[in-house]
């Protein structure tokens, strides 16, 4: 998978892409994962300016909710996709 530059979490809206789940504007999970890695490797750097460190902790936190989130979205309309098979 090639990596793009990260961006703000609010700013991973996958723009050319169809909409997913339903959401609209939410960035999609791969999107959401290649953020949260590219700050995991910067925090991972010793040295990484301290106000970094903690802006890239900060983030990596909500990139982490935001992931969550899509995921339990994801596994909820799966969940109502089995209903309607049934």
């Amino acid at each position: 998978m090639t990596r793009q530059p990260a961006t703000a979490p609010e700013d991973a809206s996958g723009a050319g892409r169809p909409a997913a789940l339903g959401d609209g504007d939410a960035p999609y999970l791969d999107d959401l994962l290649d953020q949260l890695e590219a700050a995991l490797q910067r925090l991972a750097d010793p040295a990484a300016p301290l106000d970094q460190a903690v802006s890239d902790y900060e983030r990596a936190g909500r990139l982490l909710g935001a992931a969550e989130a899509r995921m339990e979205a994801a596994a909820r309309r799966v969940a109502e996709l089995e209903l309607g098979r049934s």
